[in-house]
């Protein structure tokens, strides 16, 4: 069984699923490996990474919040 206790899946979810980089050319990778977190220096999870950036990391992010980071870079 496996449990979600980072709260990764909601923001994976609002990223495919619901929309939240529809109409645009992102391209979204939902990684698990915890070697290749830690090459992006996430220290909390959730993360949201961004072109190799952290953007957000530690909360569970709506669709609107997603959509507001995407769009202030």
């Amino acid at each position: 069984m496996y449990a979600d206790i980072f709260g990764c899946i909601p923001i994976a979810d609002a990223l495919l699923a619901k929309g939240a980089v529809a109409g645009t050319d992102i391209e979204v990778e939902y990684i698990t490996d915890l070697q290749r977190i830690m090459e992006y220096g996430a220290m909390s999870m959730p993360a949201l990474v961004v072109n190799g950036k952290i953007v957000s990391g530690g909360r569970v992010l709506k669709p609107a919040d997603i959509k507001k980071l995407i769009g202030e870079l």
